[in-house]
């Protein structure tokens, strides 16, 4: 195990490859190269963020895309290759630029991918960084995301599923595909090579701690990263329940329609998270009853890490450890949620169906007004026929 001091920074005009995985500090990492961008440009390097996010996710599924159409972990902003051709044109564009490039979907490739990945940076030498958390935080972390995005099981189900052996439940292909570490691990070393290869365990009781290990991994003037407030914030587990209850109701009224092509997936949460009633609330931890099975394949990935002859930063012995804390009131096998919440519940959802644009009815007003009365009234006229049903009402 060796500690930050010791681990060479990457060369320069090199490329610097922050793997992530997911709910692993990588948002805050991500944010602060992004807003220093000025002072990596000074100091010779190029940060590369696609899209609208302060990570080149986008680009690197695009890249994924481009090679293998049937990439099972695309989305739909990846059909897009000009992500991907416009990070590789600007690599190609400043040689004598350290480049780096953070993305948690990197997590997701496969040994093929990352070999045509690898090879796409050219001659240019290669360092790559896994940031890790332990097995029993990233459970119900990972948890709560795939709520927001989505109707899931609760979270004693999900996790129960996680240990079944082929476990029909989805996104568990997905969970270990990202978090089973040391296969992880295995993947990158095995195209790169371990001494190229760096692991840096987060400590969660110090945000901080991970600005001065990127700083060094990178080669950056002390001071350069610092934190911000954009955070991939996680939700309670109060906040969790309550989103995973409407998207269930959603499912079942089959209303998604009403919030547009991307359904309420992404949005529903974010009212909660900016409420005041949000600062109320427990974490979602990992169930008694996945303790022992949560260790068991703790145990296995350090005991990989250990023996993978990769450089490390932190105490290891820190992923097997269960984290304790004040589990949320029950009542049976619901979570207690408060009325605060659940009203707030409600105008995240007026939000993310759209409606909340109606309080400005000047708008509207001004749009009215510029139709023609006549329209209006054949418009009315029409649409009482309909109703009537002496005309028939027209297909969408």
């Amino acid at each position: 195990m060796q500690s930050a001091a010791v681990i060479p920074a990457i060369e320069r005009g090199g490329v610097l490859i922050h793997v992530g995985p997911h709910k692993t500090g990588t948002t805050a990492v991500q944010d602060a190269l992004v807003r220093a961008a000025n002072a990596l440009d000074a100091q010779g390097f190029i940060y590369f963020a696609s899209g609208n996010q302060n990570n080149a996710n986008i680009a690197v599924k695009a890249f994924a895309r481009s090679i293998d159409r049937d990439f099972k972990y695309h989305s739909r902003s990846s059909k897009n290759p000009d992500h991907w051709s416009a990070l590789y044109e600007t690599l190609i564009a400043n040689p004598g630029k350290t480049a780096i490039i953070s993305a948690e979907d990197l997590a997701d490739l496969s040994p093929q991918h990352i070999d045509k990945f690898i090879s796409s940076m050219g001659s240019r030498p290669i360092r790559v960084v896994l940031t890790l958390r332990s097995l029993a935080q990233i459970i119900p972390s990972q948890w709560q995301q795939f709520v927001k995005r989505g109707a899931m099981p609760s979270l004693e189900e999900w996790t129960r599923e996680l240990f079944t052996p082929h476990s029909a439940e989805r996104k568990v292909d997905l969970f270990w595909q990202r978090h089973r570490h040391d296969e992880l691990l295995a993947r990158w070393v095995s195209v790169v090579g371990a001494d190229r290869v760096s692991v840096v365990v987060v400590d969660s009781g110090d945000r901080g701690a991970i600005y001065p290990i990127f700083e060094q991994l990178i080669g950056l003037t002390a001071g350069t990263l610092q934190p911000g407030e954009h955070l991939n914030e996680s939700m309670s587990i109060e906040q969790a329940e309550l989103v995973r209850a409407s998207y269930a109701e959603l499912d079942r009224t089959d209303m998604g329609h009403m919030f547009g092509e991307k359904a309420p997936w992404i949005r529903i949460h974010k009212h909660l998270l900016t409420a005041k009633v949000a600062e109320r609330g427990q974490k979602p931890l990992l169930p008694v009853s996945a303790h022992e099975a949560t260790i068991r394949v703790a145990s296995q990935i350090v005991q990989a890490i250990e023996q993978s002859g990769v450089a490390v930063v932190g105490d290891l012995r820190a992923l097997e450890k269960i984290p304790t804390g004040s589990a949320a009131p029950h009542d049976g096998n619901d979570v207690l949620v408060p009325a605060s919440l659940g009203g707030a519940m409600a105008v995240s959802l007026l939000q993310a169906a759209g409606i909340e644009g109606l309080k400005k009815r000047t708008q509207y007003q001004v749009f009215l007004d510029e139709i023609p009365l006549k329209v209006l009234l054949a418009v009315t006229w029409e649409r009482l026929l309909q109703r009537a049903g002496i005309i028939p009402r027209r297909k969408p």
